[in-house]
This record gives structure tokens, sequence and C-alpha cells, in this order.
């Protein structure tokens, strides 16, 4: 099964993509992973897109395509796709190599997204994300680090920021999806367990045996 999740930031989408991942016995992938690991492997168009990267500019459509397109062609059981693609040129360019079977749309008020990044603390050392009404003694509750802090992305200005990019770039996938009858609209207002439950309830969930 083929699927992806789209959202704005701080949607949730990618907690729910790995709780996903972990039910469907496919694989989870997030582009800052993929990219990561192009850069890390030192592959060729790793190597280009980690110039992108340290310039602070966004890897251009046709790279990060080719570089996602192939980390996909690795994943025998299917896949979730979270953070790709970004826009319509990234979508039709997919839609060339594969057939996705669903786009689940987690949306969210902007207000709640706003109070959701503004009040996230993250972890240096494990990079798990937390509610500062979940953190205790200013110590991570997975790793138990105490370097905990306020991403740059998560500060009010910027998330306004970033909530304007989503609507210019990312957003007309929606209707996009829609139009290729594979979007589901999923309510992301709720609770992590409420919104799985949903999207769950939306497929027919049928783990993979993996060999």
């Amino acid at each position: 099964m083929n699927l992806i999740l789209l959202g704005s930031p701080g949607s949730g989408k990618g907690t729910q993509s790995k709780m996903l991942a972990e039910k469907l016995g496919i694989e989870q992938l997030s582009t800052g992973d993929i990219l990561r690991d192009a850069v890390k492997n030192g592959t060729e168009e790793g190597k280009k897109a980690e110039s992108y990267m340290k310039q602070g500019v966004l890897v251009p459509d046709d790279l990060i395509t080719s570089i996602v397109i192939k980390k996909i062609s690795n994943a025998k059981n299917g896949f979730i796709l979270d953070g790709f693609p970004r826009n319509i040129h990234q979508a039709e360019s997919l839609d060339k190599v594969l057939t996705v079977d669903h786009v689940f749309f987690i949306k969210v008020d902007d207000d709640v997204i706003i109070d959701r990044l503004s009040n996230r603390l993250t972890c240096r050392a494990c990079h798990n994300t937390f509610r500062k009404s979940e953190v205790m003694d200013n110590t991570c509750p997975v790793c138990h680090s105490d370097k905990l802090y306020i991403r740059e992305d998560d500060r009010e200005a910027v998330i306004k920021k970033r909530l304007e990019i989503y609507y210019k770039e990312t957003y007309p996938l929606v209707e996009y999806y829609r139009k290729k009858a594979i979007l589901i609209t999923i309510d992301g207002n709720d609770d992590i367990f409420t919104i799985n439950t949903n999207i769950n309830n939306k497929i027919k969930i049928t783990p993979v045996n993996k060999k």
C-alpha cells in the first residue's frame, strides 16, 4: 500500500506516519530523513542536495524528486510519504512512476497549529519533540537528556510565515488529489490517538507479514 500524508506544519502528519507504518509493516519515508541519508551516504545527488541545504534554500524539485523516487524503489511492501510531494510539480513527477492508493489530508485550524508549535520543545540528543506540559525539570521524557530547546521554526512569527508558504505551495495538492478521488480528509484538531483511529477506519488496515 502506497500512502501520502498531507497537512500544514504541526498537523501531526509525521507522528501519524510512524504509527501507520508500524501497524501496516511498511516504510515511513520523510523528506528530511531521505535527504540526510543521501548526504550521509555521499551519493552524487546527496552532494548536490547538501550544497543547497548548507545555503538554507530548498533543494530543487527535480533533484529532490529523483532522490525520493530512488528511495521508494527499495520499499518492497509499500510506503508512507511524509513531506513529499510539497507542490504540484513534484506530485506530477511522482505520478509518472508509481500509483498512490490513498492521500490523507490532516486538516488542522491555524490557531491550533500556532498553539501546538509555539509550545513545543525539541531534544537535541534524540530529536523527539514534546509539548512543554509533557516535560518535567527540563528533562527529555525519552532519553532523559537536559538538552531541550525551542526550534527557531517553532517561534510564532516564523510559524505564521511557514503557514503562508504552505498555503501557497503545498495546499493546492489537496484539490489535485481530490480530483483523482484518492483524497481522504481527517480532522486533525483531535488528539493523536483519535486521529489515528479515524485514519484506520477510513481504509482496511491489513498488516504486512515481514519475511
